[in-house]
């Protein structure tokens, strides 16, 4: 096995595989995939807190469904 997939627990799924580089490097990492992709919505709070919004900020825009953790239905713009 060339190890170009790597399997990772995701917190939805459970375990995953997850394409790597379709190459390896003799001096590189064993493994290249740590954690799996972020949520939908995961980071909202925190990146948004450090470009300077306010908790009421934040939730506006979740209110105004700008921001949220679920996908939209189609044709719901």
């Amino acid at each position: 096995s060339r190890g170009f997939f790597e399997e990772l627990d995701h917190p939805v799924v459970s375990r995953l595989r997850y394409s790597t580089l379709p190459m390896t490097f003799s001096n590189g990492p064993k493994r290249r995939q740590i954690r799996p992709a972020p949520l939908l919505g995961e980071h909202n709070v925190e990146l948004l807190s450090e470009i300077g919004l306010t908790p009421a900020d934040i939730a506006l825009l979740d209110a105004d469904g700008v921001i949220g953790c679920t996908v939209a239905a189609a044709g719901a713009y």
